[in-house]
């Protein structure tokens, strides 16, 4: 049980590093206010605790019942349920209405993103960017949580439970 609540704690604090990275590629030097920064950070640590409790931690123990807590299997589950929710609530199409028209800022550069109610490549490329964004999300806490618990686990004198 140790294990798997150190694993988890990893998996929630990796995040925020995760964020600052994305933020680092993404957002140019000196755009965003310390602040407004930190702000999201603090809801970054709240959201992926919450979803640490109410969806990691019931997969773990299905996961661990079914004797799959194999390397492999936790970073591929992290990933995708970042990932799915992300790529089911940012459907485009779900977005777009007849007729309308919208543009705004894609890595520095100012496109389109729907004509006339038609989606625009940029369309797609921007959800399938927030999707994979969301996925490394899942996988480096995935991959935080596996190596914590895995590590706290064999220190304990023992090989890892199969879940807690």
């Amino acid at each position: 049980m140790r294990a798997f609540v150190l694993g988890s704690l990893a998996a929630i604090l990796v995040q925020p590093f995760v964020y600052l990275l994305w933020g680092a590629v993404a957002v140019p030097a000196g755009s965003a206010a310390l602040p407004a920064v930190m702000a999201v950070l603090e809801w970054v640590v709240v959201v992926a605790g919450a979803f640490v409790v109410v969806v990691w931690g019931p997969l773990f123990l299905l996961l661990g019942w079914l004797g799959r807590t194999d390397r492999a299997t936790v970073l591929a589950c992290g990933a995708l349920l970042a990932a799915v929710p992300a790529a089911v609530r940012g459907w485009p199409p779900a977005t777009a209405c007849a007729g309308c028209s919208s543009a705004g800022r894609w890595h520095g550069h100012f496109v389109q993103f729907q004509a006339s109610g038609v989606l625009t490549p940029y369309a797609w490329l921007r959800y399938l960017e927030g999707v994979a964004q969301f996925g490394v999300h899942g996988l480096a806490g995935a991959l935080a949580f596996y190596v914590v618990w895995r590590r706290s686990a064999g220190a304990a004198g023992g090989r890892p439970a199969a879940a807690p």
